[in-house]
Protein backbone atom coordinates (compact mmCIF):
# COMPACT_ATOMS: atom_id res chain seq x y z
CA UNK A 1 0.00 0.00 0.00
CA UNK A 2 2.33 2.71 -1.24
CA UNK A 3 -0.26 5.36 -2.11
CA UNK A 4 -1.14 7.83 0.62
CA UNK A 5 -4.87 8.37 1.11
CA UNK A 6 -5.92 12.03 0.97
CA UNK A 7 -9.25 13.54 1.95
CA UNK A 8 -10.42 16.28 -0.41
CA UNK A 9 -10.88 19.81 0.92
CA UNK A 10 -14.34 20.84 2.12
CA UNK A 11 -15.81 23.82 0.25
CA UNK A 12 -16.55 27.09 2.07
CA UNK A 13 -20.32 26.47 2.07
CA UNK A 14 -20.80 22.69 1.90
CA UNK A 15 -24.18 21.02 1.52
CA UNK A 16 -25.21 18.44 4.13
CA UNK A 17 -24.34 15.67 1.64
CA UNK A 18 -20.88 17.16 1.03
CA UNK A 19 -20.32 17.41 4.80
CA UNK A 20 -21.39 13.79 5.29
CA UNK A 21 -19.11 12.61 2.48
CA UNK A 22 -16.21 14.56 4.03
CA UNK A 23 -16.76 12.95 7.45
CA UNK A 24 -16.95 9.48 5.87
CA UNK A 25 -13.68 10.09 4.03
CA UNK A 26 -12.06 11.31 7.27
CA UNK A 27 -13.15 8.07 8.95
CA UNK A 28 -11.58 6.12 6.10
CA UNK A 29 -8.39 8.14 6.56
CA UNK A 30 -8.35 7.36 10.31
CA UNK A 31 -8.70 3.65 9.57
CA UNK A 32 -6.07 3.60 6.84
CA UNK A 33 -3.53 5.76 8.70
CA UNK A 34 -4.12 4.28 12.16
CA UNK A 35 -3.94 0.60 11.39
CA UNK A 36 -0.97 -1.60 12.03
CA UNK A 37 0.38 -4.24 9.66
CA UNK A 38 -1.10 -7.19 11.55
CA UNK A 39 -4.27 -5.59 12.94
CA UNK A 40 -6.81 -2.83 12.54
CA UNK A 41 -7.19 0.38 14.48
CA UNK A 42 -8.46 0.13 18.06
CA UNK A 43 -12.22 0.64 18.13
CA UNK A 44 -11.93 3.02 21.09
CA UNK A 45 -9.48 5.23 19.20
CA UNK A 46 -11.66 5.15 16.08
CA UNK A 47 -14.75 5.98 18.15
CA UNK A 48 -13.04 8.96 19.78
CA UNK A 49 -11.83 10.31 16.43
CA UNK A 50 -15.28 9.78 14.88
CA UNK A 51 -16.99 11.64 17.73
CA UNK A 52 -14.65 14.60 17.30
CA UNK A 53 -15.19 14.75 13.52
CA UNK A 54 -18.98 14.57 13.89
CA UNK A 55 -18.97 17.30 16.56
CA UNK A 56 -16.87 19.56 14.31
CA UNK A 57 -19.16 18.94 11.33
CA UNK A 58 -22.28 19.71 13.38
CA UNK A 59 -20.80 22.85 14.94
CA UNK A 60 -19.90 24.23 11.50
CA UNK A 61 -23.49 24.11 10.23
Amino acid sequence: MSEEFEVPELSDDPTPDERAEFVILRFEQFIRDGRKVAEGMSFNIWQSMAKTEIAIAISET
